[in-house]
């Protein structure tokens, strides 16, 4: 198991932050029931992998995204030519408007080294892209995000079968507040529930679970930041 912890490094933004990958410690009848259940042979070479080395992760999608300077017609791309939202700064969309920049992007993450590439999908919840108008495009944005991740770390792992790949599905917070007033006048409001948290959630991952076989990149598993890859 794996978790992450973030560290504010001068501002809010996921770039201006740094992961600090870590070992999680179950109890010890979690840590014997993982250990001694059944797995799918990517699963059982990952655990292989981490009991013999540090395993890296990817940098950040955001600056690499940003690094390619789009403007709104590139963010757009032809699938979203006549969306009646901007979308610039929607980097979640790019998996669908720009597939190739983002396949590239984490096949350039794989060639530098790294063990692990993250899905496109920081903000794929259903929340969060509905202030671009998207939110009904949830599904599709997190099912082709892990086709791609799948496709480059199937790629790398290609041109050298001794050093396997691996895909994290990327899971971020919205820009809700379940804890904090949305409302400065009325201290009990909140713009969402608990219960339509859950199932903005559960919306994403489901979709970053789908076996092999019904979307054809392979699985991933996500958890609250982060994911333990497939």
């Amino acid at each position: 198991h794996l978790a992450y912890d973030e560290v504010d490094v001068g501002g809010s933004g996921r770039d201006e932050a740094f992961f600090r990958l870590q070992r999680f410690s179950p109890t010890s009848s979690q840590h014997e029931s993982f250990m001694t259940s059944d797995h799918s042979p990517r699963t059982e070479a990952f655990l292989d992998l981490l009991s013999r080395r540090i395993v890296i992760l990817d940098g950040a999608m955001g600056t690499s995204v940003h690094a390619l300077s789009l403007d709104e017609e590139g963010f757009r791309g032809e699938p979203f030519r006549d969306h009646p939202k901007d979308l610039k700064n929607c980097i979640d969309v790019l998996t669908l408007s720009q597939p190739d920049a983002i396949r590239q992007i984490h096949t350039s993450f794989l060639e530098a080294g790294a063990d692990i590439v993250e899905t496109n999908t920081f903000g794929a919840t259903p929340v969060a892209l509905a202030d671009f108008g998207l939110a009904d495009r949830t599904r599709e944005l997190n099912l082709v995000a892990c086709r791609l991740a799948r496709e480059a770390a199937d790629a790398a792992t290609a041109k050298n079968p001794n050093r396997p790949r691996f895909v994290a599905g990327s899971i971020g917070p919205t820009n809700k507040q379940l804890s904090i007033a949305g409302n400065v006048a009325d201290p009990g409001h909140r713009d969402v529930t608990f219960d339509e948290m859950v199932a903005c959630y559960k919306e994403q991952a489901s979709a970053s679970t789908v076996p092999l076989d019904r979307r054809n990149c392979g699985p991933t598993w996500p958890t609250s930041r982060g994911s333990v890859p497939g």
